[in-house]
């Protein structure tokens, strides 16, 4: 009993500490956010980190559906959240575009938070032979770090596109 006890208090540590960071960053987030128009350069590093994680999530699901039971993912993973940001961040999958749409940086915010369902969905499977299993409880921890994670780089993007959406709501409010 006592090793599910401390294996439940290690999966739930970093969603306390990813949701405690979420409260911080966007109490702070309106202060400093107001009228900047995002550099394209940061959203593509924030997205290009979210990719890596998508890739991790493959290498763990793989290991989730074999060791832990986990259902089958929805069919979304790096490869899909690659051509997501090529086709809203990238022109003509090459050169960067020159001004870069909250609404596309939105839509892979939204690919990103599909991928942390699936990565959640993956660790419960785990935590649930955890007791049990010591693959399943390891794989368990694994993927609780990469949700923490993968919490954190969607929270940093999601920081530029509510800035770029702040900025185009002003450019409009100015024109009119």
């Amino acid at each position: 009993m006592q090793t599910v006890a401390n294996t439940l208090a290690m999966l739930i540590k970093p969603h306390l500490l990813s949701a405690a960071f979420v409260l911080i960053a966007s109490a702070s987030m309106a202060s400093f956010a107001q009228g900047q128009k995002v550099n394209s350069d940061e959203v593509l590093q924030a997205a290009f980190e979210l990719k890596q994680l998508s890739k991790t999530y493959d290498e763990l699901d793989r290991e989730a559906l074999r060791y832990c039971n986990a259902p089958e993912g929805e069919a979304f993973g790096s490869a899909e959240f690659s051509k997501l940001v090529e086709d809203n961040l990238l022109q003509h999958k090459s050169t960067l575009t020159k001004f870069m749409p909250a609404s596309n940086m939105w839509r892979v915010s939204n690919g990103a938070e599909t991928l942390k369902h699936l990565v959640h969905v993956d660790e419960v499977s785990c935590a649930l032979l955890a007791a049990d299993n010591k693959r399943a409880r390891d794989l368990a921890l694994k993927i609780g770090k990469l949700f923490s994670d993968l919490t954190t780089a969607k929270l940093s993007f999601d920081t530029l596109a509510l800035r770029q959406t702040m900025w185009e709501e002003q450019q409009t409010v100015q024109e009119n």
